[in-house]
């Protein structure tokens, strides 16, 4: 939702415009790149999975704006076993669960 808020405000483009876009955008979020090992694990998780619908739940609570950013307003992250080129000398915002969460400035 902060990268939506960016976008929105005109500070950047190259993300698209709209929540569909912006999580869609080419190489910016691994579940939606056809060739990346989570993008088949989310296409496998069964109907009516559990743990999904609580992630569904939170997911439209987050694009009406319901939720708090625990995040510290970050527009990236990576797992904590990754060290992505673009996070080497930025500090962390938050780490939740196994998840890094960042502020990258846009350019």
């Amino acid at each position: 939702m902060n990268r939506v808020r960016l976008a929105e405000s005109g500070a950047v483009t190259h993300w698209g415009q709209g929540l569909s876009a912006i999580c869609r955008a080419p190489f910016q979020f691994s579940c939606w790149n056809r060739n990346h090992l989570r993008h088949a694990l989310m296409l496998a998780i069964p109907p009516g999975d559990p743990a999904y619908a609580i992630c569904r739940r939170i997911a439209v609570r987050a694009a009406s704006g319901a939720l708090a950013d625990s995040t510290g307003g970050a527009t990236h992250a990576h797992d904590v076993d990754e060290l992505p080129p673009w996070a080497v000398g930025v500090p962390p915002l938050a780490e939740i669960g196994c998840m890094l969460f960042y502020r990258v400035e846009p350019r």
